[in-house]
């Protein structure tokens, strides 16, 4: 039966749901998309309880019902501890990740132990995302995300039509972090585009020294990273790559049902 629990930390609450198996073997780890929430995976808990595993669903700050900034080093800091108290007989973690949520699992597991990771449509470097976004004419996927977070959609839009706030002098020049702060809701949003956009989070060098099994699972097509780029990390490192689970975009859509069928018969 699947628990819904909160972890405290200072003024945000982190969610994460719990499906304890009755014999617990091992770990079964799920990290979302970056905005994304836990629940729209419809993840088969009772399948892998059956197989031994205890399914635990991350809700990163402010992601699902989930509360804080967003800061994908502090998330990693959050799920950590949450895995101290639910892993204490340190059981065997394996774990998937969809989109951001994959450079999220990695950088976790340069601070613990993970058997394997399933990466669906990962994205290992976030400006290269964007970048690649505004180069094939899908940065609008983006864009209205951004614009669901705040009360001056127009503004947003505005600015973000183009890549010139990706630079950071042009950033900082035009005090565009302190503007997006001024008009956002849920989470500060110049905070948020800082941190992933003009820092930029890349984990193209944990890929390579993960010494973990992987799997990636990829679309026909993805309009929000570079599958060229991915298709080659894989091959460099050797890692399976299958593109036949009938997903024909970023989002894994059509195709969420074949990937836990998969990921079940592969653990």
């Amino acid at each position: 039966m699947n628990k819904l629990h909160s972890y405290k930390v200072g003024s945000s609450e982190i969610e994460f749901i719990v499906n304890q198996a009755s014999d617990s073997k091992a770990i079964f780890l799920i990290w979302p998309c970056t905005m994304g929430d836990v629940r729209m995976y419809r993840a088969p808990v009772d399948a892998l309880a059956e197989r031994g595993y205890t399914t635990i669903q991350f809700n990163p700050r402010s992601h699902g019902n989930s509360s804080g900034q967003f800061d994908i080093s502090n998330s990693v800091d959050d799920i950590n501890e949450i895995l101290r108290n639910y892993n204490r007989f340190d059981y065997p973690i394996k774990a998937i990740g969809h989109s951001g949520g994959c450079s999220g699992l990695l950088m976790l597991g340069k601070q613990l132990s993970i058997e394997k990771l399933y990466f669906c449509a990962p994205v290992f470097d976030s400006r290269e995302s964007l970048a690649y976004m505004y180069e094939n004419g899908s940065i609008n996927e983006f864009i209205g995300m951004i614009c669901t977070i705040s009360d001056q959609a127009d503004f947003i839009r505005a600015i973000l039509q183009d890549n010139r706030w990706m630079d950071c002098k042009y950033w900082e020049s035009n005090s565009l972090q302190k503007q997006f702060n001024s008009m956002s809701k849920k989470i500060l949003i110049g905070d948020f585009l800082e941190t992933l956009f003009i820092k930029g989070v890349n984990t193209k060098t944990e890929f390579e020294g993960f010494y973990g099994g992987v799997e990636i699972l990829l679309p026909s097509k993805d309009e929000w990273y570079p599958l060229s780029v991915t298709r080659s990390m894989a091959k460099a490192r050797q890692v399976p790559v299958n593109d036949s689970l009938g997903a024909y975009d970023h989002y894994m859509t059509g195709a969420w049902r074949q990937v836990w069928n998969h990921v079940l018969a592969t653990l």
